[in-house]
């Protein structure tokens, strides 16, 4: 069954290879699983008909939310448009100061300011919709501001229950948490029939 060359045909296992064996209740399975995938991905062209707005931002991270609730453990209340110059996105959510138990949803605030390296967070996440909603590809910038975003959401998807972190504390969770999102975030790109394209440019 190996005798085959790989490099020249082109493909890891011949076609009559065993591994392709699957059972049909086991293919079943797997086309069940990949159409309701399908069914959760966002239609841009739903909310985009012109030029994409706040408003259409905030409509499809909120449809975003409700087709992957397991991305948001108390769910998502809103998102924020704000001119702050100390971060670029930002999750924020009541905690029980007694329990130290998240209460009520999240909100994710993203920076509409144009940062010193002339980076705009808010406006390269609502360009980065319209592009792909053109089928454009996404420009590293743009695609920077999906990674930034999906950032925040594993914030949100977090089950650990909430604690006071030292600096060298919050440092060490951002980083980690930083590492997961530039590892993970083209899957949340796909959520919107988009492409990540520049990720190992980083």
């Amino acid at each position: 069954m190996f005798r085959y060359n790989p490099g020249k045909q082109g493909v890891i296992f011949p076609e009559k290879h065993p591994y392709y064996g699957i059972s049909k209740n086991a293919l079943e399975v797997v086309k069940a699983m990949q159409q309701v995938e399908q069914s959760k991905r966002i239609d841009l062209n739903k909310y985009i008909k012109n030029n994409v707005t706040a408003k259409i931002v905030r409509d499809v991270m909120l449809e975003y939310s409700n087709n992957f609730p397991e991305n948001f453990l108390n769910g998502l209340e809103k998102i924020k448009f704000t001119s702050s110059q100390s971060y670029m996105m930002q999750h924020t959510i009541n905690v029980n100061n007694i329990t130290r138990k998240r209460v009520g949803k999240s909100t994710i605030s993203i920076s509409n300011q144009t940062l010193r390296n002339g980076y705009n967070p808010a406006k390269e996440f609502i360009d980065g919709l319209a592009s792909i909603k053109q089928g454009r590809e996404l420009t590293f910038n743009q695609e920077y501001a999906f990674e930034s975003m999906w950032h925040e959401i594993l914030h949100a998807k977090t089950a650990s229950q909430h604690h006071k972190l030292s600096n060298r504390q919050k440092e060490h969770m951002e980083t980690v948490n930083q590492f997961v999102a530039r590892h993970t975030y083209p899957k949340f790109i796909e959520a919107f029939d988009g492409k990540a394209s520049n990720q190992m440019k980083y």
